[in-house]
């Protein structure tokens, strides 16, 4: 009576949202601690399943955004000239993920590898990128680049996922080949086209994407707007209400911030923000 039977996950949390959490739970050095209870039907049950439904969620919920905003999206009209700072950022981190996880796979890890998709898909793609790109949808000028991008990053972020939650990234795979048949960056990288995702190409090859200066100069703009929304916190300033904003900080991260500050506006609320050295 203390254990738990895995068809009964399956039929309270979903298979994804079981494999997702025993992944997570696995390590090489220690035995997993799954605490049990009794679910209203009198069945045993964990709360160790939930992170398994949530992140499952959130990857429905926020590739169905992403597909979304790919409605009319033209593969030949990417220009690789007009990539922003966020696009190469979020290749860089998305190379980066495709380079630890297939190293840590190729040493027969699970909790390493799933967590670092994780962070890779929650906060750099969903909690920033996804954010940053949303008024670039509306620009005519810089749509098509946002979304050969976003088109491109999604796909293999799914190739990374589906070994651990195959379901889901199936199905998200399919969907995504209706709304953008040809993915990939036009002159610089094409992704592969499959019928399936269970027999497309491992992601590969995307060293020449990592920047470290540029994922640096992102990491600068995120702590101003990460300290931003604590001082908002702090005084309760309204969410709709708009702030300038400055900060005193060295010349060299001072012109990154202000050659950032449309970024930083977007993600702080701010109506305005300068750096310099000079500030008090």
């Amino acid at each position: 009576g203390n254990g738990i039977d895995p068809l009964d996950i399956i039929e309270t949390y979903g298979a994804d949202a079981m494999r997702f959490s025993l992944c997570q739970m696995t390590t090489e050095s220690q035995d997993v601690r799954l605490p049990v209870n009794k679910d209203a039907d009198g069945k045993n049950t964990s709360e160790k399943f939930d992170i398994g439904r949530n992140f499952c969620n959130k990857l429905w919920n926020a590739s169905r955004f992403a597909m979304m905003n790919l409605e009319g999206m033209n593969y030949d009209a990417f220009d690789a000239a007009k990539v922003d700072i966020t696009d190469k950022w979020i290749l860089s981190r998305l190379a980066q993920a495709v380079k630890e996880v297939t190293a840590m796979l190729d040493e027969f890890k699970f909790s390493e590898p799933l967590m670092s998709i994780y962070r890779f898909f929650w906060n750099d793609l969903c909690d920033w990128y996804l954010e940053w790109s949303k008024s670039r949808m509306g620009d005519d000028k810089q749509k098509q680049i946002a979304q050969n991008v976003l088109a491109f990053v999604l796909d293999n972020t799914l190739r990374l996922m589906h070994p651990f939650i195959p379901f889901i990234t199936e199905g998200i795979f399919q969907k995504l080949n209706e709304i953008a048949p040809k993915r990939g960056l036009k002159g610089i990288k094409e992704a592969g086209t499959a019928e399936t995702l269970i027999v497309a190409d491992w992601p590969k090859d995307l060293e020449e994407f990592i920047e470290p200066e540029i994922e640096d100069q992102i990491t600068d703009v995120q702590e101003v707007v990460r300290v931003v929304r604590e001082i908002r916190n702090k005084y309760a300033v309204a969410p709709n209400k708009k702030l300038n904003a400055s900060a005193n900080a060295p010349a060299e991260i001072a012109e990154i911030l202000n050659n950032n500050a449309d970024l930083i506006c977007d993600r702080a609320r701010l109506e305005s923000f300068r750096a310099s050295p000079d500030e008090v």
